[in-house]
């Protein structure tokens, strides 16, 4: 019970504080009624990401308890892995509909000291502690990974850590 309680909170607090909800918000605004925040197929790859892609061996390679287990998002557009009874957490999310200039903005105002990580989709930053990443891929389609690693430390750490991050968005990126 502590591990899905603890996920739930996670889940809220993130995805309340999620950039690229705001880029969302601004440009559903300036489209007809909710255009930007319809689900597609594609962001809907996001709930099931978590279960197809942090296998026993990905998550092995970063934490030394990786077993856990993943909730989609109630919107379908990404997911919550809890390990450690709940304490570490690995967050996915897909937006869709956000333009690199959007992207661009918002990682002046969120992640101002970002690093960019070369080789994931168009365009990635990742955090100055590498337990985010941000990436942009033309077709306006964003990937978020946000790793909470409170119950444990991360085997892997700094660039490493962000290319095995990046690796999941590159192949969120590449499915239809």
């Amino acid at each position: 019970m502590r591990a899905r309680t603890t996920m739930a909170v996670w889940t809220c607090i993130l995805a309340a504080a999620a950039w690229p909800r705001a880029a969302v918000t601004n440009a559903a605004a300036t489209m007809s009624p909710g255009v930007g925040l319809q689900g597609s197929a594609w962001a809907n790859n996001g709930g099931t990401a978590c279960k197809r892609l942090l296998t026993p061996d990905f998550m092995g390679a970063i934490l030394a308890n990786p077993a856990g287990e993943s909730q989609p998002r109630p919107d379908g557009h990404g997911c919550v892995y809890g390990a450690d009874g709940g304490d570490t957490t690995l967050m996915i999310e897909l937006y869709e509909h956000i333009s690199a200039s959007d992207w661009d903005l918002n990682n002046k105002k969120y992640h101002p000291k970002g690093i960019p990580v070369a080789g994931v989709g168009d365009k990635a930053v990742r955090g100055e502690d590498a337990y985010s990443l941000y990436a942009w891929k033309t077709g306006d389609r964003t990937c978020a990974v946000v790793f909470m690693p409170l119950g444990s430390t991360p085997k892997l750490a700094g660039d490493a850590l962000a290319k095995k991050f990046g690796a999941l968005c590159n192949q969120l990126f590449a499915s239809p």
